[in-house]
């Protein structure tokens, strides 16, 4: 190494910057240790993707010189959480302070009730939109099993809440995508994902569902008479969701804990009825949370219709009293400065205050908003646009579907709201680079 000097480097001057590019890209960690010039260069590469954990947030426990790794992250597109440690370093990061956190407060924290007095054992501040632009957020099953864990405390019921609410805290209102990895006992998670869901308020969603295969034993005779399993994929139809706060696309890819080349006749037969009752039973689900939404967009245009007929009157109404209190100023001309000077004696001698007039009229537009805001509040939840499903054995399942539910899920697949795919692992890997392989 001692005889490599500058020139020896000077055939590669023409194409130096060439080489900077592919290390930046290649070892980012490497260029930023032996070249501090770069810093500006490299940091949004280095924290473009990261996963969330104490070692990525130590700056942020900085009394000073914080504002270098606060800004670092503001260049993160994907955020990655999973395990008890990932998750509740973010509730750190927010302030642990038990206290519910509502919907509303987890985009607006600087308005949050509960935002005094709180409680960190590591950050010395509270933390808000670190991940100004932030695109995908990816929740590993680790990280719904802490989530649970959370939600299981008999005596903090509203733990989860207050968990899920401030990671929330921390994400754009815009985000993108969430992917979700339900791949083991997931039965019992489906809680989880509604949680996250509500609070993250991305566009799109992403469910890597791993179920298990159902067994004579896992099956159950229903009210009609047909089978439903007990297992994950039997809980699609029921918990699977129709919609979201910003929610526009979910896609779920499907498949099996057991490698499908070990599974038996019986066992597969058994899946293909399950996911055909399944499928019938989300689509059910989303034909009546579209058919809600369309009467409550009617019953509302109609209302609107009323509001601008009673406006309308009230304008012409107004417009005669105008006409005739023309006449009647036309006829007093010669009075009006007295009259005026009477007028507010008589308001002072009654103890009037033009001011509280104002207040009273802004009382009066308060009290109008907040009964917009109520009917706001019962307004239905606008169904996804897309919903895709990739599945195995796609032929089986849809000939095992009873027809009146085929006729639901065909209405659904031809007004292009639903789409039906056989598996392909492909589709998987064009999520893009993901924390945990499925």
């Amino acid at each position: 190494m001692s005889t490599i000097t500058p020139s020896s480097f000077a055939a590669l001057t023409p194409v130096h910057h060439i080489i900077l590019d592919e290390l930046v890209v290649s070892d980012p960690l490497s260029v930023l240790t032996l070249s501090r010039l770069c810093y500006k260069r490299v940091i949004p590469v280095l924290y473009r993707t990261i996963h969330s954990s104490p070692e990525v947030f130590r700056g942020l426990e900085l009394e000073q010189g914080y504002e270098r790794t606060r800004d670092a992250l503001a260049s993160t597109k994907a955020l990655s959480i999973g395990g008890s440690t990932s998750i509740d370093t973010l509730f750190e990061l927010g302030g642990r302070e038990y206290t519910r956190v509502c919907h509303s407060c987890a985009k607006n924290p600087s308005a949050c009730c509960s935002s005094s007095g709180y409680i960190s054992t590591i950050y010395p501040r509270r933390y808000f939109h670190l991940f100004r632009f932030l695109e995908r957020v990816e929740i590993g099953f680790s990280a719904l099993q802490a989530s649970r864990t959370y939600y299981l405390k008999r005596d903090r019921p509203d733990l989860e809440i207050d968990l899920v609410g401030r990671i929330g805290f921390q994400t754009p209102a815009d985000l993108k995508g969430t992917i979700f990895h339900l791949d083991e006992y997931g039965v019992d998670y489906w809680h989880q994902v509604d949680t996250h869901l509500l609070y993250l308020n991305s566009r799109e969603a992403v469910i890597l569902l791993k179920g298990e295969v159902p067994n004579s034993e896992e099956l159950v005779v229903s009210s009609d008479g047909t089978r439903v399993g007990r297992a994950s994929f039997g809980r699609i139809g029921e918990q699977l969701h129709t919609a979201w706060p910003n929610g526009e696309r979910l896609r779920v890819f499907v498949g099996a804990r057991q490698p499908w080349e070990t599974l038996n006749d019986y066992e597969l037969h058994e899946y293909t009825i399950t996911m055909a009752l399944a499928l019938v039973g989300y689509a059910e689900n989303l034909t009546s949370r579209i058919e809600s939404r369309r009467g409550w967009e009617l019953e509302n245009d109609h209302c609107k219709d009323e509001d601008s007929e009673d406006d309308e009157e009230d304008n012409d109404g107004s417009g005669d009293k105008k006409d005739s209190g023309g006449d009647d100023d036309g006829k007093s001309d010669g009075n009006s400065e007295g009259g005026d000077e009477s007028e507010r004696s008589a308001d002072e001698s009654e103890g009037f205050d033009h001011y509280e007039i104002e207040e009273s009229d802004e009382d009066d537009e308060g009290s109008e908003d907040d009964e917009s805001d109520e009917d706001d509040a019962h307004e239905e939840s606008k169904p996804l646009d897309r919903v895709e499903i990739h599945f195995p054995l796609f032929d089986q399942v849809f000939i095992h579907m009873p027809e009146e539910g085929r006729q639901v899920v065909d209405a659904l697949v031809r007004d292009g709201r639903m789409v039906l795919e056989e598996f392909d692992v492909k589709a998987v890997k064009e999520l893009g680079e993901r924390r945990w392989s499925w």
